[in-house]
């Protein structure tokens, strides 16, 4: 990890401890769920199947699907078919994304991101080996 990304850590953590921080967001591999541009809270808490939290993938910090744990590790993926799936070790959990806001929203406010189980198992059941006719 480069020095400037071990710095970025460290501040968002000290950030983190005191309490939620808020990010706007890059990229699209969490559409439709989150668009560029969205803000999302962050907070420290016990990861669960489902939810959206930041992750250390490499040096980049990225927001995307917690599917299941497995042993040390969870199994992750953006929402976007192309954004594919990964496992991180559970120290790469950096956070839990709780509530997003969106700009152009009507109306204003912020919104629960809840854990969804069932997509992303699912998928995870395809994935497996199982039959793709029926899911779509």
């Amino acid at each position: 990890m480069s020095d400037l990304a071990r710095s970025r850590r460290q501040r968002l953590l000290a950030s983190l401890a005191r309490g939620s921080v808020e990010i706007r967001t890059r990229g699209r591999s969490m559409r439709p769920l989150l668009e560029p541009g969205d803000r999302v809270r962050l907070e420290r808490r016990a990861p669960r199947s489902g939810d959206v939290a930041l992750v250390e993938i490499g040096e980049r910090l990225v927001l995307h699907r917690l599917v299941r744990p497995q042993g040390e590790t969870w199994w992750v993926r953006g929402e976007q078919a192309s954004a594919g799936i990964g496992r991180v070790h559970r120290d790469q959990v950096v956070a839990i994304a709780t509530e997003r806001r969106r700009d152009a929203q009507e109306p204003p406010g912020w919104r629960p991101l809840e854990p969804t189980a069932a997509r992303p198992a699912r998928w995870f059941g395809w994935w497996r080996g199982a039959d793709r006719s029926g899911d779509t």
